[in-house]
Parts: structure tokens; sequence; C-alpha cells
């Protein structure tokens, strides 16, 4: 059973109970004259709010003179484009919403000018054909293709530049004949009625243009009108076809979650959970959870439907209305040859240039206002939002609307289009079984039923999950996920009571005893969304995202942490699969793989490498499941209910298309596994187990989810070729009996060689028959590679998509209206910056001319965020940018990586062969690593970081308690510290007497010198413990040390109740919090010391606010700040972070320093000429330069000040020798700089002290730089 409707979530009654509207068909016709400019786009803005008015569906568009490159987006409309191509003018669109078309197919002619395009949809029963033609005026004929349009229900609609008396022209031309003829000819009817469509302001002339020809069987159906002016010379036309047809209205629904009242919520939740009878069955125990849940949610979210998108045309508004009726008024005085007076042109002419003026104005302010929200807490989400709305890559030219089902024929509704996408994917989860397979399958069922009827010696498989198991599942949730068919949002979840997530976990443990799934967990809604580029009717272009239950997600959550900490204990999993695994990225897959290229390079002779790229088709979607169960039993070792769960949770799958918010009919998933699944990613890489060992015999190989690459590295290019073929091989072999399909046409090879005379060689390698193409610069993992690893096309791809990007700031920044420099900042550091760094540990041995591109694309978008012109120095554009040179940041950056990456040990490939790496460097370019070893980016001393949970989550902290919040949320930054101090003495008074209190703190000094320190409060004695922490040692570990030392103080402690660790750390409890994540050394060490103690006690750790006059908070932060002067017992090592944070700090402290300016060391002419030259090349030539008597610009003693005016084109003037006073004001400034550097030693501080300074109606800005 599904409830219908909730969140945003689909639901087949809302689909079937949405009102049928009867619509007539109705298409607005208009030779528009240009929408290539922002200026021109107002007439295309007002002919969408006049179709939005009339419920027009169709908007047939001439003379749009858009190039192909130039995008043509239009919120609600399928656009259908013709354009002319390189030719200036001319083009046709068609804009079609409500109806489902295709294109129909016409050949051009060369030999002609005329521009046809047409669709066909079906109206009524009937298969109507409209087409568009527009044709220059000219001499040139009519296309042939034209001449052969014939049949029924036709309507030709456009502007051919011909004239006729037939439909009102006062003369005729040879292009009027030829149409009257094809009219005549074809039996076809013209609906003009002799109104005039075009008026000539050049010419004060108005004749009938625009024509409206249909097939005699629809002429009785017809109403034709003549429209408003909208600013083009020609008028909108109005062609309605009296036919009445049915269609839903698809509203969807959603859940108003800003209005929500959340603490009532979850009293009215709790109580319906407390009074709700007991149930042991799983179905009655998941139906009256949802109920509950539709209950509480109903009372106090309201529910709304999503408005429909309005055109942003403000024809009411007080601006523009009186505008668009004094135009129309303007227009009524034409006469009844269309002629107006030259005042009346004038004045028309005026009037559609305020029109323009008021739309602008009108969006600057609604783009203000949207710029105004915008600031540096703007999440990315939001500008990721905008960003898809400015994004003009899309051309956006549609040739259908629809899904065309296998035959090619079109389907003509929302209904048949989902079913047909739905029949599409079914087909994709079907796979043909021999009579071989029947024993695999046989052999599957016997596993499941072992797993059912007998006890595994694995705890981990059987034990029921905890209350701190499903809160770690909660807090990795993201609740703004859409639902799935059950309905339920996130959102109702996460504001669940202590009483309904006690019910939710029981739901759970009902589950995995019963090793079943309610239905509704087993359901998937498809929302299908269509790939960039792609042709809309295929059911191959779009993507297929599956919403499934959020409850079941949760569970996976739970099941896939015990999954996880099960597989890397034993070390079950391949390490050449680095998809979705902990400590394993993109990036790490790639270094190694270039690394071992380039290494291969660096021997002598130099070895050649053949790479191959493999593409798996529908990979998650074939899954055979038979198969994965074995495989999960075998390789895995995964048993009793754990394995028992899968099998069912893969079983007796459903799905449903959403297509335009219409549901498809249910279809059967016999096979895969199910997209949108927490469990999908380990479950394929179980799959793809004993891929690594199959291929490693002869090639190296990486995996990254269902990417594969296999590579060979050799001096003999045909021993190459032999192995990587054989190799490809054994590939086929367990492709087959996986069920997998290796796509050769999408598969690709190349060839990595430093051989100049091999670089345009074609490996000969071939894969079931097929030969493989060859790829020159293969793009891996979002990598593009070269043959000799010089990484510039890597960066050309990178500048390339930046500078795209960078256009999106120039669209939120305005010199008058735009967002603030804060808010473009922000935008680059999310959306554009990340492009630049993308593999930057691979590609940072790059040449350093290469390099230097990527810092130009900064430099760009730092002028676009300060404003500052092309003369200002690039030093002075970045500092006030606040923007550090990419080479400074990647300093930093790579360092944390590498020393990040060192860390993991043997727990990640990359790292492993990092740490046995020996640089057999031969060639003259560094690679990775060689460089990063020759720049000491690597610390051969970093601390161990483990990618392996220390805790059973089977077993958990179940004793231990982590508090971020005292009895009441407080936001520190607001909150007096009285009313803090008062709330955290309150919860320490009530903590009872025979409880251990442990207060802990850590410190460090501005000689980076550490401490921590602990103030132990127990039944008996109080004690104070004093650590000196290493050097360099963050507040963050040095907070973490002092907890590992209090518990570590109170283990030989007895007769006490439970533990309290009192910490002003917030961020301390919250890594420990998160246990399934803890990696570092001390982290670890604390949560064995927890497991140690909460099998006797309970353990509280709390945050307290800091600096608020609490005694045992105070005492410790006391005693830590005397532990960093205590002297240094050991040296441990740093961590990572602890490594980036030293080096970014020394590049922050170098960059922070201001831009240099010059010091002029002698008073020649010569010096001071050239350092003003310095000054005017940065900021511009002045008009008046003013100086004092100095003999350097006495013109009588020296000319070359003189000459040096006259050639840069300025005023030189001095003060009069007689009247020094004239002078004042430079002699004052100079007095001040003078006495700013005497009293410092460092004249760039002073400066900087003297920039620093404000003046009245001046900016420091301005007093430095003018």
């Amino acid at each position: 059973m599904s409830v219908p409707g909730l969140g945003r979530g689909p639901g087949s009654k809302n689909i079937l109970q949405s009102p049928r509207v009867d619509k007539t068909l109705k298409i607005l016709q208009c030779n528009i004259n240009g929408i290539s400019s922002q200026a021109s786009r107002v007439k295309l803005d007002q002919l969408l709010d006049l179709a939005e008015r009339l419920s027009a569906q169709i908007v047939d568009l001439q003379e749009t003179k858009l190039r192909k490159t130039t995008p043509l987006k239009v919120r609600g409309y399928s656009v259908f484009r013709t354009d002319r191509g390189d030719a200036n003018g001319g083009g046709l669109a068609l804009l079609i919403r409500d109806i489902k078309f295709r294109a129909i197919d016409i050949q051009a002619d060369e030999d002609t000018d005329t521009e046809i395009q047409g669709i066909s949809f079906v109206w009524r029963d009937r298969l109507i054909k409209v087409f568009n033609v527009y044709h220059p005026p000219n001499n040139k004929q009519l296309q042939a293709n034209f001449n052969n349009i014939t049949g029924e229900n036709i309507i030709i609609l456009g502007d051919l530049n011909a004239k006729h008396p037939m439909w009102g022209c006062a003369t005729q031309n040879a292009r009027g004949n030829e149409l009257v003829n094809f009219v005549d000819d074809g039996g076809f009817i013209v609906l003009n009625d002799g109104s005039l469509t075009h008026s000539s302001y050049s010419y004060n002339t108005s004749e009938a243009l625009d024509v409206s020809i249909i097939s005699p069987d629809l002429q009785p159906l017809c109403n034709w009108s003549v429209l408003n002016n909208i600013g083009s010379d020609h008028r909108p036309i109005l062609l309605e076809i009296n036919r009445k047809q049915k269609s839903h209205v698809n509203r969807a629904r959603f859940w108003n979650f800003s209005k929500a009242n959340w603490g009532v919520y979850r009293l009215y939740s709790e109580s319906l959970f407390t009074g709700e009878k007991k149930h042991d069955k799983l179905v009655e125990k998941w139906l009256a959870f949802k109920n509950n849940i539709i209950k509480s949610t109903k009372k106090v979210i309201p529910r709304g439907f999503v408005k429909r998108y309005v055109p942003f045309f403000e024809h009411n508004s007080l601006t523009l209305r009186p505008l668009l009726e004094k135009r129309n008024t303007l227009e009524s005085t034409r006469n009844s040859t269309g002629i107006m007076t030259e005042e009346q042109r004038i004045q028309l002419n005026k009037v559609n240039a305020e029109i323009k003026r008021a739309d602008a104005l009108s969006r600057r302010k609604k783009w203000e206002k949207l710029c105004g929200n915008l600031d540096p807490k703007t999440p990315d989400s939001r500008l990721w939002r905008i960003a898809k709305g400015l994004n003009r890559e899309d051309i956006m030219s549609e040739r259908t609307n629809t899904i065309l089902d296998p035959a090619g024929y079109m389907t003509h509704n929302d209904k048949d289009a989902a079913n047909a996408l739905a029949t599409h994917y079914q087909k994709i989860g079907s796979l043909d079984f021999s009579e071989t397979d029947r024993h695999t399958q046989r052999k599957a069922r016997a596993v499941v039923h072992g797993c059912r009827t007998t006890d595994s010696k694995e705890v981990i498989f059987t034990k029921e999950f905890s209350l701190q198991e499903l809160e770690q599942a909660l807090s990795q949730m993201d609740w703004t996920k859409s639902p799935g068919p059950d309905g339920l949002h996130g959102r109702m979840i996460e504001h669940l009571g202590p009483v309904g997530r006690q019910s939710l976990l029981d739901i759970f443990n009902l589950s995995w005893r019963d090793v079943r799934l309610p239905r509704d967990w087993k359901r998937s809604i498809i929302i299908p969304i269509k790939k960039p580029g792609k042709e809309a009717g295929s059911p191959e272009s779009y993507r297929p995202i599956a919403l499934t239950s959020i409850i079941c997600k949760i569970m996976e959550r739970m099941i896939l942490a015990r999954l996880k900490y099960f597989l890397d204990l034993n070390d079950l999993l391949d390490g050449a699969q680095y998809g979705f695994r902990r400590g394993h990225g993109t990036t790490d897959q790639v270094l190694y793989m270039c690394q071992k290229i380039r290494d291969a390079q660096n021997n002598k002779p130099t070895n050649h490498s053949i790479a191959v790229f493999l593409v798996l088709s529908k990979a998650f979607d074939r899954v055979w499941k038979h198969k994965l169960i074995i495989k999960l039993h075998e390789y895995g070792r995964i048993n009793d209910r754990a394995l028992a769960w899968i099998h069912d949770f893969l079983g007796r799958r459903v799905v449903r298309v959403k297509y335009n918010n219409t549901l498809s009919v249910i279809c059967k998933i016999s096979q895969g596994v199910p997209q949108g699944s927490v469990l999908i990613a380990i479950l394929f890489a179980i799959y793809l187990t004993g891929i690594e060992e199959l291929l490693t015999r002869r090639c190296e190989v990486g995996i990254f989810t269902d990417d594969i690459v296999l590579w060979k590295s050799g001096a003999q290019v045909e021993e190459i070729e032999s192995d990587v073929n054989l190799a490809l091989g054994d590939l086929r072999e367990f492709a087959d009996h996986h069920k997998l399909i290796l796509n050769a046409n999408k598969s690709y090879v190349s060839f990595f060689t430093t051989n100049k005379k091999l670089y345009n060689y074609e490996p000969r390698v071939r894969f079931d028959g097929q030969n493989i193409s060859t790829v020159k610069h293969p793009k891996y993992l979002g990598f593009l590679l070269d043959p000799e690893f010089t990484c510039n096309k890597h960066i050309e791809s990178l500048i390339t998509k930046s500078r795209r990007r960078l256009n999106i700031l120039k669209y939120i920044s305005g010199r008058d209206w735009g967002a603030n420099a804060e808010t473009l900042r922000t935008t680059y550091i999310a959306l554009i910056r990340p492009i630049l760094e993308y593999g930057l540990p691979v590609y940072f041995c790059a040449s350093d001319s290469n390099l230097q591109k990527l810092e130009r694309v900064q430099l760009s978008a730092a002028r676009i965020i300060t404003g500052l012109r092309n003369s200002c120095p690039n030093k002075i554009v970045l500092y006030e940018a606040d923007l550090q040179p990419l080479r400074f940041r990647g300093g930093a950056g790579l360092e944390k990586y590498f020393n990040k990456l060192i860390s993991y040990g043997s727990h990640n490939r990359t790292s492993l062969f990092l740490r046995g790496w020996k640089s057999n460097q031969r060639l003259k370019k560094n690679s990775p690593m060689s460089l990063a070893t020759e720049l000491n980016l690597i610390s051969r001393e970093v601390e161990c970081h483990s990618l392996k949970n220390c805790i059973n989550p089977s077993e958990g902290l179940l004793g231990v308690f982590f508090h971020t919040e005292l009895q009441q949320a407080v936001n520190k930054a607001d909150t007096v510290p009285a009313l803090m101090k008062q709330m955290a003495l309150q919860l320490i008074n009530e903590i009872p007497g025979v409880d251990i209190q442990i207060y802990t703190d850590g410190s460090k000094n501005e000689e980076n010198q550490s401490g921590s320190r602990i103030y132990i409060k127990t039944p008996r004695e109080v004690r104070k413990i004093k650590l000196r922490n290493p050097d360099n040692c963050s507040v963050f570990r040095s907070e973490l040390l002092a907890i590992e030392a209090g518990l570590e103080a109170i283990l030989n402690e007895n007769n006490y109740g439970a533990v309290w660790i009192l910490s002003d750390s917030r961020s301390s409890i919250q890594h420990l919090k998160d246990w399934n994540n803890v990696g570092d050394r001390t982290g670890i060490s604390i949560l064995k010391l927890l497991r140690h103690i909460d099998v006797d006690h309970e353990v509280h750790i709390q945050w307290i606010p800091s600096h608020v006059d609490i005694y045992g908070n105070e005492v410790a932060d006391n005693l830590a700040k005397q532990g960093t002067t205590e002297p240094l017992c050991s040296t441990p090592s740093l961590t990572f972070d602890e490594i980036y944070s030293i080096r970014k700090n020394k590049d922050l402290k170098t960059w922070r320093v201001p831009p240099s300016s010059d010091w002029l060391d002698r008073l020649t002419s010569a010096e001071i000429i050239n350092h003003c030259k310095s000054i005017f090349s940065r900021h511009g030539i002045p008009d008046v330069v003013r100086s004092d008597n100095g003999s350097q610009f006495d013109p009588v003693k020296t000319v070359e000040f003189k000459n040096f005016a006259k050639s840069y084109g300025f005023t030189h003037i001095l003060s009069s020798p007689k009247f020094s006073q004239s002078n004042g004001l430079i002699d004052a400034a100079v007095k001040t700089i003078k006495a700013r550097i005497k009293k410092s030693r460092d004249p760039y501080l002073a400066l900087m002290a003297y920039r620093a300074t404000p003046l009245e109606n001046v900016l420091p800005f301005g007093i430095a730089y003018g």
C-alpha cells in the first residue's frame, strides 16, 4: 500500500483526480525581426506574455536572426529552431508547449533562400502538420520543397515577402503570383482578411505580408485575427482551431516545510506513537508508522500546488501598462492605408524605446533583489541553481518533445511516453539465461535458504540494530532528497521524537528478524532527465534517476556500516577498486596510473604503454542477482540475516516512470541492483571482485565503480599488444560469466610514449573481434591525458570550462546593481576555482607556461570581483580580491594531499605505492611524485591515519552519550554569556556526586607551543594534570589529547557512577560522535578507552561554553596555558592537517603583506621619470602633474622631465618659487610619509599603516593607489 501525493513524491490518485480542461488549438504567428540581443528580447517577452494570456500552445516565429551558436532558452516551451547559419538575418523558431510534436524532415535547397520547418502532432485524433516559412525580399523563387506541401490538416504560416491583393496588399509581385499559383494548385485557403500585418517605420508604409494558409478541411474550424503591436515591424497573428481537446492538468503538490511548526509536529507524532497498539507483523507495523507520520504532517504542515511558470513581462505593472495603452492608441491613428504622420511615427518610436527601458529596469530590479540575497553564507546548491539558469552552453533545439516507441512512432500523451520509458528500462534489466545458468540460480537459492535456517558465527550479521546505530545513520542522511513512492519526506523523519525513532527502530529490527522488506521499500519512481545535447525522442537520451523510500535508505545505511566494517577488517575488497570507498578518490586513481606509466617512460630503454579504457553498458542494471548472492557469500563471506535480507531487497522490485508528472504502469525489474540505493556501490564492488586478480596476471588495472582501465608497459610494442589482447580475452570471459556487456564502440585505446616516431601509432587492440578505436588524448575520471604526460591538454580543458563559468560572474556582477564583491568572491570560490584545481596533484608538474594560463583565469575573475582595470598591477588586483595565487594555494594543498595520502599506508593502493616509490628520473620533465619529493612536500614522519573503523557498529558505544548542546540549543555568538553560564551550571549541578567530572582544555600560544590540561573531580579527590604537546599541534588535537589523558587517568578508579567529560570544544565532541569515520591515532585511542569504560559505566561527553567563568573549565584553561611552557617530553608525529596548517599559515603570512610600492634610491630626473612611468602604466596617465621646484623638475636646468611630460601628454605644474605655500598639499603628504618611515624600520609596514588610516571622503585604497 502506498500513500499518494506526499511531499514531492508522486501518487497515482493525484494524477487520476487531476482536473480535465477543454482546450482549443491556438497558434501565435509573428515575424519578430530579431531576438538575438538582450534589447530585442523584450519583443519575445511580450509575445510570450500574450501567449500565456491567450493559452496558445504554439508560437511561430520568423526572422529570429539567431546564429547556430546563439542560445535560446524559453522556460516552459520546447524550442525547435532552423537557423540560417553564417549568413545574417532569417531564421525560424517554433515554441511548443502542452503538445507532443515531432519535426518533419525537409530537404534543404541550396539554390533558394526559402526557409521551411515543420512539425506534426495529433489534435483531437487528427494528425496536423504546421509549417513555418520565411523568404527574404529578393528575386529568388520559392524552394521546390515548398511546392511539394500537400495533403489534409495542413497549416502554413509565415512571411514570404509575397504581395498580392488576395491577402490584402495594394500591389503584387512575382512571388505573390507564385504563391497564388501554389494556393490554387494545392487547393489551399488563405485565411487573411485584408488586415495590415506589417508597418515600415522607415518608409511609413503598411502592407499585409504575413500569410496564414490552411487546407480546406480545417477552414470551418478556424478563426483568424491580427493582434496589437509588440514592438516589431510585424504584428502578431492569432490562429485558433475551434476543436476542443480534453487534457489533464497534472499539477504537482508539495509540502511547504518553511511554514512547518516542528515543535507541534513532534508533540503530536509522539502522542500518536505512544497511543498506538502493539503490532507483531511487519506490514501492520509499517502501515501504522506511515499513517502516524501522515496524520502529524497534515496537521501542522501546509500543502500547495507548484505554480505554473508565468513569463516575466509585467503588462499590468504601473509602469508598462500606460505605455502599452499609449502604443495601441498611436497604432490606431493609422489611416486606411496604414500611414501615420511624421509626429505620430516619432511618438511611436519613443514609446517603443520607453517600453524597452521600463522592461530592462524591471528586470534589473528583479536581478538586484536576487543578487542582494546572495552573501558568503549562500549555500553552494543555490549558487549551482543560478549557474544552471545562466548556462548558455545548451543551444536547446529539439526535434521532438516526446518519446518515440520502438517502431519509431510518436507517443501522443505523457502516459504513453512514460509507459515507453518504463518498457525500455524493464528490457535493460532482462537477462538471457542458459541451462548452465540454472545451476547458479539453484545454488543461490540454496545459499539463501541455508542463511534463513542456520545460525552464523558472525554476530555482526545477526545482531539486532541499536538506537545508536540508528542515530548514526540519521546523522548521515541528506534530508533534502526527494521522497520515494511512499511519500515520506526526509524532513518528516528528521524531526521525529524519541518515541517515533524507537518505533522506526522496531520496524527495522522486525524486518531484520523476518528478513523481509515492506513492499513500499522495493518500489521506485524513475525520473528521466534528458542528457545535454541528446535527442528527446530516444529513451537512451535520458538518465534515469530513481527515487526510493527514505526509510529503506536509513536501514540500508545501517547495513552498509556493518558490511564496510567487516569487509575492511578482512581486506575482502579489491585494492584496485576506488569507487565510493573512504579515503579513495578519482585523483588517487589517476595519479597511480600516470605515475606508473611515467616511471616506465623513465626506464632505459624507454618503455611504451598501452592503456584500454573500457565502458560497461548499463552496468548496474545488468547485475545478475543470483551471481551476486553467491559472490557475497563466497568472496564477501556474508551470510545469515544480512545475506537473506539483501536477497529479499534485490527481489520482486517494481518501478514506475514519472514523465511530466504522469506515472507509467507498474513494471517488474527482474535483475540489477536498484538505482538510488545506498548499497549499490558496495554490492557492485563485490560483484566485480576477482577481476583484479584475473587481469593483473598480464596488465595493471584500475577500477572506479564501473569505469575500468587496464594498461601494460614495455619496451616491445608487439609484446605489449599481445598481453593487452590476452587480458581483454580474460575480461571477456569474466563479463560473459557475469552477464555484463563491454561496449567496444564506446571503449578506446591510447598509446603513451616519448618516442616522437611512434607518437601517432595506433595499437592493434581487439575486443570481441572488433578493433578498438585509438584516442590520442583520452579522458579518464575527468582528467585529460596526453602521450607524454605534459598535462597541457588537461589544463586547456580546465581553462575552457572555467572561462565559460566566468560568464556567471559577469552576469551577477554589475556596475550599479550587481552583487557585491564578497558575493562574487564566494561564487568564484564555489563554482570556478574547484575546476582550476581539479587534478592538481597530477598536473602540478606541468610547465610554468601552462600553469601560468590557469593564473590568468583567476586574474580575470579577480578583476571582475574588484572592478579594477587592466592598468592596475596583477598583484594588487589579487590582493584586493583576497585571492591567493594558485601556486600559493597549490603548495599548501599539495603538501596536505601527499601527506594525507601517505598516512593511509596499506589501506590505499596509491598510498602503498607512494611509500615504496623510488625515483628513476631520467627524462628532463618531472613526474608528480619526483617533483613532490624534490619540493619536500612529503613528510615520512606524518602520523598514520586508519581507513578502517575501530569500533564494530553492531557493538557500538552503547554506554557513551555525546551532547553537543546544553539542555537547550544555544548559539554562542548570539547568547549573553551570563545566560550560557547559568544554563551550564544548571546542567553541572544536576550531575550526581558519585560521578566523575573531567574538565578538559587545549591551548596554543603565539610560538606554536601547545598544551593540554585536565581538571578531574572524583567523589574522593581533585586532580590536576598538565601536558606539553608537540610544537605546532593544533588546538583541536590538544583538546583530544586532553580527553585521552583524562580517560587514562581514571582507568584505575573504582566505586563511582558515571563519567562526565566537560569540554568547551564542540568540534572535538562532534568528531568523536561520528566514530564510524574516526581514523586519527588520538581519536582511535579515545574510542578504545570509551569502549573499555562503558562496559561498567555510562560516559557523557558534554559541551560547555568557554570563557563564561565556569570554575572547572577556567582551571583547565589556565592549566593548559601553563602547559605550553612545560618542557617537551617527546616529539610525536604531526597529522596531515597540522602539516597543512603550518604551510598554510606560512603562505598566508607572506601573502598578507601588501604589494610593494616603488622606492626612490636616487633623486635624479631619470630615476623619477622611470618610477613615474611605472606608476602611469598601472593607473593610467594623469591630466595634470604637480611638483615642487626641485632641480629634477626645473625646465631651465634640465629638459628631461619637460620632454617626458610632452611625450606622455600631461601638463606639468610647478609651485611658484616665490610662493612655496602653493605646494603645501604635496609637502604635507611628503612630511607624513617621511614621519611614518622614520618611526618604522620597514617602509612597507609604514605604507600599510598609512593606507589603513581612513580620511574624510577618501577610501584607504585610494590613499595608496589614488
